[in-house]
């Protein structure tokens, strides 16, 4: 016969105890075990079990049949399956080998016997216990009653008047426990469907007991936790640890008051603790279920409700976003001061940089011309505000950015995204989600859109945040600013995000409903605003708009002959390497190159030629780059020796982001492609124009200016860098994860 009863017992071994035929009757010995077994009451499902044992006729088949019974026993009724073993244990008619198996496994249970053998029966419990399927569907049904209970609580009181009641930790206290009896409802319901698949209908009446049971573990796992997250610490993974901590112990003591008020029997020593880290990764795992059916914007709509509870009433609210607009309504860029509490970055002092001695002060308010070059933080954001603001009903804006961090700038630019969509304004965003690396790993560690990394990312983090000089810790108030501005933004109809594609884009541009481009280097942070060297082109005409996205989408092939042409690298189409070192090589009096990074063997031999050329190249590049500081002047000393010092190092005083060319006095190459190998590598954008008017005329000054307040390297001695950094900072960016999605066609 088969052994469905006792899994612990595998074929081979149950055919080779079975030594009788199949009709051989039972044996007396083993008679007696299954009528000595049968007096002690077993459940219904143990009887038919035993019963099912009962008729072997070999002895040590049933007693190891018991044994394997026992240990099935152990994550559902400890105590029952104690009895079984000391059963085994204590009998003669029973084999040697099995009474010390079962005399182990008693031991064992009872916090006795070697470490061995207690480690292996915590184990073997906490596995069966951790994966019980009908566990895993009680936790989540009841999270997923719960959290659609405590939203409706919440946002019920969220409307009322404001009181101390309706608002902060009461408000959230009020609605988790109105949400508790629908968790302990749908937690049992599911329970007990499950478990009717396995036992007899007659053993699925609920009592009280068992309501009051599941409630007090539910509720004490939920007070533990908050109580866990409620101690001061600015480290989110230390919060996150003590939430979890907070978790455990409120399990523990449930489980404490339940025996202690008789709800519960006492389990083995040492197993209460097993028992409360197996409801808790249940728990966790049942949580983690109920998030994905309910879905990313149910998960906002109650981070967004959480954070409405927690923000204080204000008498004057500036927006219906909770978050005061940075920006200045004046003269330039400029963020206000912080008031008290408010978050450490929330400061920037007004920055208005005089184009070439003259004030460019309202100069953002001047009708626009065809193509304006905007140099620099203070004027590309101010101009990004107007056009948002100039933006009617029903027009779509399409954003792509690279990075978009969760600082006051990105906040910022979030709050005139969420207003714009207040007035009917349509949006389609698209972020790049490789970039949370960099948001997590550089500044304040805040990305608006990507709170959380997972574990491949968080890696790469890691070795990020050693180069820069260890990981940011950002402050809870921004991280609690950004989940709610994200949480609208999400909800919102006018809004359609894409920001958990891995592209590997790094082009940035955003269009205003077909009628103005802006396109250049520029994310959203407040490093492109104040530190950094930024370039951004608008166009102001809606055939340039259109010529754009059909250069995007490959609809038509780059025109060198056009004064208005846009270069891509985008799906299998990797063509702005070429493009860069055709300009440079093209070059017949000067080329002029504003650059972040350099290290592309083509581009570094088309600057060669160049300079030997007409001896007239002049490099402008950070003194102190944010990354491949070596690479960069491992470069220039190369271009230098090669060419006999035929050409002009400036050495820019603060971080260079702008990626521009400029040559021969008309013609420009400017976008978000670097000099270095990711141009064959990442998703970019530049564009190709050639003037003989104003533009040119600006850029010229402009880069003038640069060149006046930069260092003019004299010899390549000045070029100190570090041989291995440069070869391992080549290696990284020439071997970095290549882009790996086509441009998608974006709504109409």
């Amino acid at each position: 016969m088969a052994n469905p009863q006792s899994p612990g017992i595998t074929s081979s071994r149950w055919n080779a105890l079975r030594r009788t035929p199949a009709d051989a009757e039972p044996s007396t010995s083993v008679r007696q075990l299954l009528t000595s077994l049968l007096a002690q009451q077993p459940s219904h499902q143990d009887a038919a079990a035993l019963a099912s044992l009962g008729a072997e006729s070999n002895p040590e088949a049933f007693a190891e049949g018991v044994l394997a019974l026992a240990r099935n026993r152990l994550a559902n009724d400890a105590a029952q399956a104690g009895r079984y073993f000391q059963f085994l244990a204590a009998r003669d008619d029973v084999p040697e080998t099995i009474r010390h198996q079962a005399r182990e496994e008693w031991n064992a249970l009872v916090g006795g016997g070697s470490f061995g053998a207690q480690l292996e029966s915590s184990t073997r419990s906490f596995a069966k216990q951790a994966t019980d399927p009908g566990m895993l569907a009680a936790m989540t049904t009841g999270g997923l009653f719960f959290s659609a209970a405590r939203g409706a609580a919440l946002h019920r009181l969220l409307s009322s008047p404001a009181a101390w009641w309706s608002r902060g930790v009461a408000a959230r206290g009020i609605a988790g426990l109105a949400a508790l009896p629908f968790e302990v409802s749908g937690f049992l319901a599911a329970e007990r469907g499950v478990a009717a698949q396995r036992t007899t209908p007659a053993s699925q009446a609920l009592t009280g007991r068992d309501f009051l049971n599941v409630g007090m573990t539910l509720g004490f796992l939920k007070l533990g936790g908050a109580l866990g997250a409620a101690v001061p610490t600015n480290s989110v993974g230390t919060r996150a640890w003590l939430r979890q901590a907070g978790n455990l112990l409120g399990i523990g003591g449930a489980q404490l008051a339940g025996i202690e008020f008789g709800l519960r029997s006492r389990p083995a020593n040492g197993a209460l603790w097993v028992d409360a880290l197996a409801t808790l990764t249940q728990a966790a795992v049942g949580g983690r279920l109920s998030e994905q059916i309910l879905g990313t914007r149910y998960a906002a709509f109650l981070a967004d409700l959480d954070a409405r509870s927690t923000a204080a009433p204000q008498a004057n609210p500036v927006s219906q976003w909770g978050f005061e607009p940075a920006l200045a309504q004046g003269q330039g860029f400029a963020l206000k001061p912080p008031q008290a509490g408010a978050p450490s970055d929330a400061m920037l002092g007004p920055k208005l940089l005089a184009r070439l001695g003259e004030s460019d002060a309202g100069a953002t308010h001047q009708p626009p011309d065809r193509l304006t070059l905007l140099s620099g933080g203070e004027r590309v954001f101010p101009r990004i505000k107007q056009n948002l603001q100039d933006a009617q009903r029903g027009e779509l804006v399409k954003v792509k950015m690279y990075l978009w961090r969760g600082d006051a700038l990105g906040a910022e630019m979030a709050e005139h995204v969420l207003e714009a969509a207040e007035r009917g304004v349509r949006f389609a965003i698209e972020k790049d989600r490789y970039s949370a690396i960099f948001e997590h790993a550089e500044f304040m560690g805040l990305s608006m859109f990507n709170p959380d990394l997972k574990f491949g990312e968080t890696v790469k983090r890691i070795g990020i945040s050693i180069n820069v000089g260890g990981k940011p810790r950002p402050d809870p108030k921004d991280l609690e600013r950004n989940a709610r501005l994200f949480g609208h933004m999400r909800r919102h109809p006018n809004i359609q995000l894409d920001v958990d594609t891995v592209r590997q884009d790094h082009s940035k541009y955003i269009d205003f409903g077909g009628r103005v481009l802006m396109s250049g280097d520029t994310n959203f942070g407040l490093e492109y605003a104040n530190d950094w060297h930024t370039t951004m082109v608008e166009f102001n005409d809606p055939s340039i708009v259109e010529r754009f996205h059909e250069r995007r989408t490959g609809m038509a092939p780059f025109d060198p002959d056009r004064d208005v042409d846009f270069a891509f690298n985008t799906g299998d189409r990797f063509e702005i390497r070429d493009i860069m070192a055709d300009r440079i090589r093209d070059s017949q009096s000067e080329a002029i190159m504003q650059m972040s990074y350099f290290g592309d063997k083509v581009i570094t031999a088309a600057m060669k030629t160049a300079a030997k050329r007409h001896g007239n190249l002049k490099l402008i590049i950070p003194r102190k780059a944010n990354v491949q500081q070596s690479l960069n002047f491992k470069v220039m000393k190369e271009v230098w020796n090669a060419t006999g010092g035929n050409m002009g190092v400036y050495l820019f005083p603060r971080m260079l982001h702008t990626k521009k060319l400029f040559y021969d006095g008309i013609h420009h190459f400017i976008g978000s492609a670097n000099a270095n190998p990711t141009t064959m590598r990442l998703g970019e954008s530049n564009v190709y124009i050639r003037d003989r008017g104003e533009f040119s005329e600006q850029t010229q000054m402009q880069l003038e200016h640069d060149m006046g307040i930069s260092q003019k390297v004299a010899g390549p001695g000045e070029f100190t860098y570090n041989g291995f950094m440069a070869a391992l900072e080549y290696f990284f960016v020439r071997y970095q994860r290549k882009m790996v999605a086509e441009p998608k066609q974006l709504p109409k």
